[in-house]
């Protein structure tokens, strides 16, 4: 679905409204009263506009939800405006006009999306009135749509139109050729002049086109390299993060461990206190033990071991 009318009021694609505004623009400004037929007519934002200066117009389109979509904003003009327009989902191909004509027929942004343009071109000469105009826009040069069939540069869009109409006006607007054209009386061979102006206007407009484009892609490159820049900081954020995580997991481990060892050494400490004070008793009872041996020995020496064991029984009681 082709949402120009969203555009066009700003409320898609902002950037793009300005540009949009004044294509459309250029496109009722050459629109020729009483009766336009606007072939794809999208959302019709053109229809609207120039029926409210008193135009009767007819748009046809082939999505019956752009059709909608379209019906949805005519029901929002007065009930004069909506009178004056008539929208109508169907192949413009098919469909059969009877003996109705046009003064205008408008066909903007329709002809890339076809595989025989020209066709398309008949028809509209068939539909226009002697003195009426043909109103075209396609878009200039090499521009990517899943939907798009052909690629139109300015001896493109004239080969296509001057078999059947007389080519009045070309102007490039933005990324748009615009042409209007006559009717011719008939059909005729493709003229093998262009003026210098065409293709001097032509020029201008590719190289400042080429300008854009080189200007796109610089920038792109630019956010490229940027969104690159970016990812890798990202990444090396998320990096130190991870090893500021892994240090603090460390550090907290390290705090326990030496707690555990500030606990150890003081159980050290405390047996090592313990073991100091047994060795002292027991070499209390050393020195006492050494010392009654000592005494023992120099009594022995000295009385000898008989008068010991007298002195012995005597203290027992056992001799007097």
């Amino acid at each position: 679905m082709d949402y120009i009318t969203d555009v066009y009021l700003g409320k898609l694609n902002p950037a793009a409204s300005v540009k949009t505004r004044e294509r459309i623009h250029w496109i009722c400004k050459r629109a020729k009263k009483t009766d336009v037929l606007d072939v794809g007519c999208s959302q019709g934002i053109t229809d609207i506009l120039i029926a409210r200066e008193g135009f009767h117009v007819f748009g046809v389109d082939i999505s019956e939800e752009t059709i909608e979509s379209a019906n949805a904003y005519r029901n929002s003009e007065t009930k004069e405006v909506q009178a004056r327009i008539k929208f109508e989902a169907g192949d413009f191909l098919e469909k059969e006009f009877g003996n109705q004509s046009f003064d205008s027929v408008i066909m903007s942004e329709v002809l890339e999306h076809l595989v025989q343009p020209a066709l398309f071109v008949e028809k509209a000469h068939k539909l226009l009135r002697e003195d009426g105009i043909f109103i075209v826009t396609v878009p200039f040069g090499i521009m990517d749509h899943p939907d798009h069939k052909g690629t139109f540069y300015l001896l493109d869009i004239m080969e296509l139109i001057e078999p059947f109409f007389e080519i009045n006006e070309v102007q490039i607007i933005d990324e748009w050729i615009a042409m209007t054209a006559t009717k011719c009386s008939e059909k005729k061979e493709l003229s093998s002049i262009i003026t210098r102006d065409y293709v001097r206007e032509m020029e201008k407009r590719v190289y400042i086109r080429e300008r854009h484009l080189l200007t796109t892609i610089e920038k792109q490159r630019n956010n490229l390299d940027l969104k690159r820049v970016e990812a890798e900081l990202k990444e090396l954020k998320s990096r130190l993060k991870l090893k500021e995580q892994m240090i603090d997991v460390i550090t907290a481990n390290s705090d326990n461990i030496q707690a555990e060892m500030n606990k150890i050494n003081m159980e050290i400490l405390h047996l090592k206190c313990e073991a100091m004070l047994k060795d002292k008793e027991l070499m209390k009872d050393v020195n006492n033990t050494r010392n009654i041996f000592e005494k023992t020995i120099r009594v022995l020496k000295k009385d000898g071991l008989k008068r010991v064991i007298y002195k012995v029984l005597k203290k027992l009681k056992l001799r007097k």
